[in-house]
């Protein structure tokens, strides 16, 4: 399956800013894929703007993830998990 942007939520600011730069973000997704799929390297492209820096909870059929975004300025999204495991 791919990323379904209809699940994923914004929960929070992790900072202030009086900026236009998007400040870092705490979101939700849930999905029915599997942990592996969610932490695929591109997974998230589709929102790259909005998660700079940001943290994810995802939530797969196989568990959840507290994920930490990188975003580099050309490429694909990744993940890491900061909280569980990913196998």
């Amino acid at each position: 399956m791919a990323f379904n942007d209809a699940n994923f939520t914004k929960l929070a600011n992790l900072k202030t800013s009086t900026s236009d730069v998007p400040t870092p973000g705490l979101f939700y997704y849930e999905t029915a894929d599997n942990l592996a799929a969610m932490v695929t390297a591109g997974y998230f492209n589709g929102v790259r703007d909005l998660i700079v820096n940001g943290r994810i909870i995802g939530l797969a059929s196989d568990g959840f993830r507290i994920l930490k975004v990188t975003v580099p300025a050309s490429g694909n999204v990744t993940v890491a998990a900061v909280l569980g495991a990913v196998s």
